[in-house]
């Protein structure tokens, strides 16, 4: 950077930062320690002062920062100095510093990684002010330079940022696709700082998508990335946003503890978090907690200007809005949305808009701003007229308009809306699928098999390997059940559609939607046999009571067979009987006990019989349903098999599970038949008895 010099930062430092390895925040504290005693030269100053930058270790940069500027004798000392400084200024949430030191530069003239650097500070200036379009140009920008400068840290951060910036423009598609590449490659490239980001930004994805589980998981996931690497300056970050997806998620007390421990690891660094961020987010949690005074009493502490101030005043709203201050809601709540408005940040200015909605469908005498009619019309119209309004904000903004136009009773106009609704609901599971997929066929990729596993690690490693990657196929195993129902959803929404239009073009959308769909089914399916398989190839060593297991999944399904009435019979309940595959055999019993709870009416009878015979351990499971006609007994166990009978109460059903589980008994050495019963279906499962 400044290759002129005869002096340098020592080698292990730099590496350490480049390579985002753990003992990067110790070379960077020996550094410190080393220039207490001497003051080191302004230009290695403002090297250090970049890497602890990229380091995240923020109160050393600032320090080194301020270091080198005080003492700068040249151009690029004094611009790496107010970069470094401007990066700061925009972590701690003092926007205005930030833009006023980088109005101060000229990126052309700085050093390439300095360069790249300033131009990530505008993007995520840019971000947060609400100019996505702009913050994009210049993580473009950034990325160019990094890529010259040989930075692929830089790089990805770019990416990353370019990912946020168009999520703020609501393109969740293809930011989820660009997101899981940035993630392949951090984990190939082998920087866990920036694979923790990712997964960041994975989470704000799936947020957006209405998935808070989904976001949780890759939160965590981000924050054992960063302890494990020692990033101490990213882990605030993935603590708060963990916070929030708590509250949104209705477990405020679990937020509010991440926020206390995000603060008392920034005390113990040195350097507090902005109050306005945590502020914010406290508040939001003790909403969510029904605790509206503590959160009128935080955000009163609120001094902070621009987005912060008006955080507070949306938080404002909803708090007085919980005690029932419906009119001093509306207003702090109409402030809220015209400041947003005025930054461009819609998003944010839509969902107050919504929260005020709210207040006015049960209040439609109230009026949202003196200016318009009362009711909550004005101001969900005013809300489907701005730009880069997202699936759910529209669904939700097009549900409240429809409750209230149902309150004057039914009309054409409530029928449009219905009919609207209907179209954006098959978009937006169209669009969850398709992200879900991705995500799947990505984590499918990056499991090894053993025999890659045996070729390239030693015994131990591979015991480890083996352990991660069981738990991949367990975390693809829940994937693809959660992609079962929604898909049967936009199936049926599509049929359902292509019998109500009558429109040429409209019908040709319809048929459309339909085949992608059943393209999507065709994909799952493809996954699902290459992952049942290998979950029983992965449990079978493990032994397990099969009257136990039998035992613990009619105790888990009785509130469900409680709601329909039914009698449950268990036969002659023998002694322990092990057998192989644990958790494979639990995953067949619970597919056997809900199948027969589906298919047998309300009050009718199930009947469940555990043997032994001949080394083998035989269940059964009878219902006194419709029973199996001959050509349901002919592809009972095949891919999404139709039967003749239907659910007795509607349930989701998709015909994989039997399927499922006659692979799974066929893997444990053992068979899964049907057959008819005395007076409905019957279902025998055996497996082999594990000897003593």
């Amino acid at each position: 950077m400044f290759s002129s010099r005869s002096d340098a930062l020592p080698a292990a430092a730099r590496e350490a930062v480049h390579r985002q390895a753990p003992e990067a925040l110790g070379e960077l504290q020996s550094l410190e320690e080393a220039w207490r005693e001497r003051e080191p030269p302004p230009y290695l100053l403002a090297e250090a002062a970049e890497l602890a930058l990229s380091a995240r270790v923020y109160p050393l940069a600032a320090s080194w920062a301020e270091r080198c500027a005080d003492g700068a004798s040249t151009p690029d000392e004094r611009a790496a100095a107010s970069v470094v400084l401007a990066a700061v200024a925009l972590r701690r949430d003092r926007r205005e510093d930030c833009e006023r030191l980088l109005a101060s530069l000229d990126i052309d003239g700085l050093p390439a990684e300095f360069a790249a650097l300033t131009h990530l500070l505008q993007a995520g200036s840019e971000r947060v002010s609400g100019r996505p379009a702009e913050s994009l140009l210049h993580a473009d920008r950034a990325r160019e330079v990094a890529w010259r400068a040989g930075r692929p840290d830089l790089v990805l951060q770019a990416e990353l940022d370019r990912c946020e910036a168009a999520l703020q423009q609501q393109a969740t598609g293809g930011v989820h696709r660009d997101c899981l590449a940035v993630l392949a490659q951090a984990r190939e490239l082998g920087l866990p700082w920036d694979e923790a980001r990712a997964h960041l930004t994975m989470a704000v994805i799936w947020n957006a998508g209405g998935d808070r589980m989904r976001a949780i998981e890759s939160l965590w996931q981000a924050r054992a990335l960063a302890v494990r690497s020692n990033c101490q300056g990213l882990l605030p970050s993935i603590l708060l946003t963990l916070a929030s997806a708590y509250a949104q998620a209705g477990r405020p007390l679990e937020g509010l503890a991440l926020v206390e421990e995000a603060r008392t690891r920034q005390a113990r660094e040195g350097d507090p978090l902005p109050l306005p961020v945590s502020a914010n987010i406290v508040a939001r949690l003790l909403i969510a907690a029904e605790r509206y005074e503590e959160a009128l009493e935080v955000v009163s502490d609120e001094r902070a200007e621009a987005s912060p101030f008006v955080s507070s005043k949306a938080m404002e709203g909803m708090a007085l809005a919980g005690l029932g201050r419906d009119e001093e809601a509306l207003e702090a709540l109409s402030v809220a949305v015209e400041r947003f408005l005025e930054m461009e940040a819609n998003g944010p200015a839509i969902r107050v808009m919504i929260r005020a909605a709210r207040i006015l469908l049960d209040r439609p005498e109230l009026r949202f701003r003196p200016d318009q009619p009362p009711g909550p019309s004005p101001v969900l119209a005013r809300a489907l007229e701005l730009p880069l309004l997202d699936l759910d904000a529209r669904l939700e903004v097009l549900t409240l308009l429809l409750q209230h136009r149902l309150q004057g009773g039914p009309d054409e106009e409530a029928s449009r809306l219905l009919e609207q609704l209907c179209r954006l609901r098959v978009d937006r599971d169209t669009e969850r699928l398709s992200q879900r997929l991705d995500d799947l066929q990505q984590r499918f990729a990056t499991s090894a098999s053993p025999l890659e596993l045996t070729l390239r690690r030693s015994q131990a490693d591979e015991e480890e390997d083996e352990s991660s990657r069981r738990g991949q196929s367990e975390q693809l195993a829940r994937l693809v059940h959660d992609l079962q129902n929604p898909l049967t959803s936009v199936l049926l929404l599509a049929d359902e559609l292509r019998e109500q239009v009558d429109n040429r073009t409209t019908s040709q959308a319809v048929e459309e939607l339909h085949e992608s769909a059943d393209l999507l089914r065709q994909r799952v399916d493809n996954l699902v046999s290459r992952i049942g398989s290998e979950l029983v190839r992965d449990d079978r060593h493990d032994a397990a009571d099969l009257v136990q297991v039998v035992d613990e999944v009619l105790q888990a399904s009785e509130a469900s067979r409680r709601c329909k009435r039914q009698v449950l019979t268990w036969v002659d309940r023998p002694d322990p009987l092990p057998v192989r595959g644990k958790e494979a055999v639990r995953s067949i019993v619970e597919g056997l006990v809900s199948n027969a709870s589906k298919f047998t009416p309300f009050g009718g009878r199930i009947t469940v019989r555990v043997t032994k015979v001949k080394g083998m351990v035989h269940l059964e499971v009878e219902d006194d349903g419709p029973g199996l006609s001959d050509g349901d007994l002919e592809r009972v166990f095949a891919w999404r098999a139709r039967m003749t009978a239907q659910p007795t109460a509607g349930e989701p059903t998709v015909g994989v599970g039997l399927a499922l589980a006659r692979a799974a008994a066929r893997e444990l050495g053992g068979s899964l038949e049907a057959a008819n019963g005395e007076l409905g279906a019957i279902f025998r499962l055996a497996l082999p008895l594990v000897l003593a």
